[in-house]
């Protein structure tokens, strides 16, 4: 368990951070005894890119893609009416990209990190309201099909058939190694259930129409 505490004054590996980050994403099913198995929990070792060689971690997850993409910007509150006339009024939102340190797997290394160099472009920047499975720049599994088996937003993969398959563990090779994570579907710890930023918007602008 140290091993996965190995940077400067035990902080987290990039690997555990991941894990952490998607578990705490909408609509993700959450890491619990009851929704996941052995199968879908790995550790492994892998060379990083100073040839050392350190466990990683990595969780299998899966998710209610649908409600997923149902809720990026601009999709359920104005529909049809952008969807003919495009999004002249949204806000270009900055942003730093995940990095992989290595894509020798699906799960990285534990030198997974944001990328911030901001001399060779380390800001990934959008108009909020574009943000959506298709125009940004999320994590592309490899072999997805059809319309909610393409792009997750997560770290994810499909079989050759485009079956989501827990037993695929290579980098798809479509797949930058730098991608967006998290937005827009983090919320906030420390908050009662029900009193997220997601939920009240869900409740003024969705259900309360």
């Amino acid at each position: 368990m140290n091993a996965l505490f190995s940077r400067e004054e035990d902080r987290l590996d990039g690997d555990v951070v991941q894990m952490f980050s998607i578990n705490s994403e909408y609509g993700i099913v959450p890491f619990n005894d009851d929704n996941y198995n052995d199968d879908d929990l790995f550790m492994f070792g892998a060379v990083n890119s100073e040839g050392d060689l350190g466990p990683t971690i990595g969780l299998y997850f899966s998710s209610n893609t649908r409600n997923r993409i149902l809720l990026t910007p601009g999709i359920q509150t104005y529909g049809t009416v952008l969807q003919n006339n495009g999004y002249p009024k949204t806000q270009r939102v900055p942003m730093y990209k995940w990095e992989y340190d290595t894509t020798s797997n699906l799960f990285g290394s534990e030198l997974n990190e944001w990328y911030t160099d901001l001399e060779s472009g380390g800001f990934y920047s959008i108009p909020y309201q574009k943000m959506g499975y298709n125009t940004a720049a999320y994590f592309q599994p490899q072999n997805g099909t059809g319309p909610f088996n393409g792009a997750t937003g997560y770290i994810f993969n499909y079989d050759s058939n485009g079956n989501p398959n827990q037993n695929v563990l290579e980098w798809p090779n479509n797949q930058s190694n730098r991608f967006v994570v998290g937005a827009p579907y983090h919320f906030y710890f420390g908050l009662g259930k029900g009193k997220t930023a997601m939920n009240r918007y869900i409740t003024k602008y969705i259900i309360g129409g």
